[in-house]
């Protein structure tokens, strides 16, 4: 990251994999370099990992991103322009694809447009143009997500999300909630073009079997929602 290393901390919370995270993270502490924290948290849930990262991090703007992104390396410097320039209270940017395979011609017309700019929710993608602009809450999204610590608290935090398949039923309306409730404050959603992270989507995610799946679960967290309003 471009940002000076003194102004971030990086923290890599693991909710229950069975691959090599914490490995990984001991391996790129020991070449030297921005020290990653590593924290595990038992409790199943996205939210849940969430908040433990909320809970062990220092700073006043919390910046979250997903595992299958790579963030720009200006990133965290535009993120911080968003709240110190445009007195953001959360804030959000591009999510631009990384397809590990060429997708097929019938992923063009699933994506949507409206005057804000254009997205494609089911492989979460955003791109709503090169100005920086205040924005309704529908359009930040988990994997380019940055809020401030105080509000973020004041909002009650994350709602659940992203469950084990055999917890999926619990599923919630994750971000998007917390998202809707700061809107209510009154304070400034920005999107801000030059905070990127690209998304890294493989050949498993272009296939209908996928977007069947991802219907299934939007289907649960909008439930949810429903039934909470």
């Amino acid at each position: 990251q471009t940002l000076g290393q003194e102004l971030y901390e990086i923290l890599v919370i693991n909710n229950g994999t069975s691959d090599d995270t914490r490995r990984a993270v001991e391996k790129l502490n020991s070449e030297g370099g921005k020290k990653i924290l590593y924290f595990a948290e038992e409790k199943p849930g996205l939210h849940n990992a969430r908040h433990r990262g909320i809970k062990e991090s220092k700073g006043e703007i919390l910046a979250f991103t997903d595992d299958d992104t790579e963030t720009d390396s200006r990133w965290l410097e535009e993120t911080l322009e968003s709240f110190e320039k445009y007195s953001a209270v959360l804030a959000g940017g591009k999510i631009v694809p990384e397809y590990k395979s060429p997708p097929p011609r019938w992923i063009g017309p699933l994506w949507r447009s409206n005057e804000y700019g254009r997205y494609l929710g089911y492989l979460t993608l955003m791109d709503l143009g090169d100005k920086t602009k205040e924005i309704p809450p529908d359009y930040v999204w988990g994997a380019n997500f940055s809020i401030r610590r105080k509000i973020l608290i004041e909002c009650g935090g994350f709602h659940p999300d992203a469950f084990p398949e055999s917890m999926i039923r619990y599923r919630g309306d994750g971000e998007s909630a917390l998202a809707l409730a700061v809107a209510k404050t009154g304070g400034k959603i920005i999107y801000n073009p030059k905070s990127i992270v690209h998304h890294i989507i493989p050949g498993g995610h272009l296939k209908i079997k996928y977007f069947r799946h991802r219907a299934f679960l939007q289907g649960i967290s909008d439930s949810f929602t429903e039934i909470l309003n």
